[in-house]
């Protein structure tokens, strides 16, 4: 324990924190007083180590002639300071919540950690760890009770070869998870969204196989802030038309953050062919205003591994210049640099062996990687 010269507004700070918890914890006060007495010792800057003053006791000397170190309270800091502890105190109210549960998954365990707070030898911020995981593990257990409530209207969308079903339930969601091999199936933020209504997941298959072709993740602006293929995966360039596809009949804007698909691949289709290189195939698709390139199989893509620049998507406007794009800040350079200018030059020399002028696309792609 630190020995504080200015105790007395220093037990202050402490007391207005405990005098503003909940009711919930009252019970615990003799031993949360000593807890928050520790976890207050760790909060570093609300102290200075004590100077020699004239006017310091009699006692304040010897100690310092003795070597001993001695701190003093920064008073301002006081209401700081019982912030930090109320923001601790509120988790702990969340744990005494669970306690008074004794029915509830968590109540033993949380039971025991109140119990155990003015006897904690560890690090005491271990306490708001341990609090933090009880927390969460009673909200997966309540999500977890709640799986199979109907939040959802059973819905069928059919666009092109795709037929698209909202998750209707947790347990859906779930179930659809261990079929895409994904984290749905386990990572309860995603049951947490659903349950609140801030997303919907929904399944894109194919019509005539029923094979998965994709997963969505829609928030409740009708975004969609991820689109996945099975095990994570980037969706393939051979289905990524057909997603775009879907999206704009859904009335679903396609988020930046989805790898490997733009709003427009939707448009009609001028080249989709491979391109055989030296050391490998290179799929390409193009529409009116965009292009996908993918340098490798797709399979092997996964969407949180940026690795190796394997896979170019640009979508270019009509009327705007490679260099008033730029100007305007949708410079595309940076991605065909990491691609490699070299790589797509080449694959743009193939490509175009047997035609007899360059789309839009081509051309500014050419620009791109002069």
């Amino acid at each position: 324990m630190r020995e504080v010269l200015n105790f007395a507004p220093y037990k202050d700070a402490i007391g207005d924190a405990l005098r503003r918890c909940s009711p919930a914890l009252r019970d615990q006060t003799p031993g949360l007083r000593r807890h928050l007495r520790g976890l207050a010792e760790e909060y570093e800057s609300v102290f200075t180590k004590a100077r020699r003053r004239k006017s310091d006791a009699p006692w304040v000397h010897e100690k310092l002639d003795a070597g001993q170190t001695l701190y003093r309270f920064k008073e301002d800091q006081a209401p700081r300071l019982t912030r930090h502890l109320l923001g601790h105190l509120c988790r702990l109210e969340e744990v005494a919540n669970l306690a008074r549960d004794k029915t509830g998954p968590c109540a033993r365990d949380a039971a025991r950690l109140l119990r155990g707070l003015a006897h904690r030898g560890d690090d005491i911020e271990s306490v708001g760890h341990e609090a933090r995981r009880l927390i969460r593990k009673a909200e997966k257990a309540a999500l977890w009770e709640r799986r199979h409530e109907v939040l959802r209207s059973p819905t069928e969308i059919i666009a092109g070869p795709l037929v698209g079903r909202p998750c209707v339930s947790i347990e859906e969601i779930r179930l659809l998870g261990l079929e895409a091999e994904s984290c749905l199936a386990h990572n309860d933020t995603y049951w947490a969204g659903h349950l609140s209504g801030q997303k919907t997941i929904w399944s894109l298959r194919e019509t005539a196989t029923n094979r998965l072709v994709a997963v969505l993740d829609v928030d409740r602006r009708c975004r969609v802030v991820e689109a996945l293929g099975s095990s994570n995966r980037v969706i393939g360039i051979e289905d990524a038309r057909s997603v775009a596809l879907f999206c704009q009949i859904a009335g679903f804007e396609i988020g930046r953050a989805c790898r490997g698909l733009l709003a427009g691949l939707a448009e009609p289709v001028v080249v989709e062919r491979a391109v055989e290189l030296k050391d490998q195939v290179v799929r390409y698709l193009e529409t009116t205003t965009t292009c996908r390139i993918d340098f490798g199989p797709t399979g092997d893509h996964f969407v949180w591994d940026d690795g190796p620049a394997d896979i170019l998507l640009l979508q270019f406007s009509a009327d705007v210049s490679v260099a008033a794009a730029a100007l305007a800040g949708q410079d595309h350079r940076a991605a065909v640099e990491r691609v490699g200018k070299a790589k797509v030059r080449k694959m743009l020399r193939q490509l175009t062996l047997d035609q007899t002028t360059l789309s839009p696309v081509q051309s500014r792609l050419f620009v791109l990687a002069a």
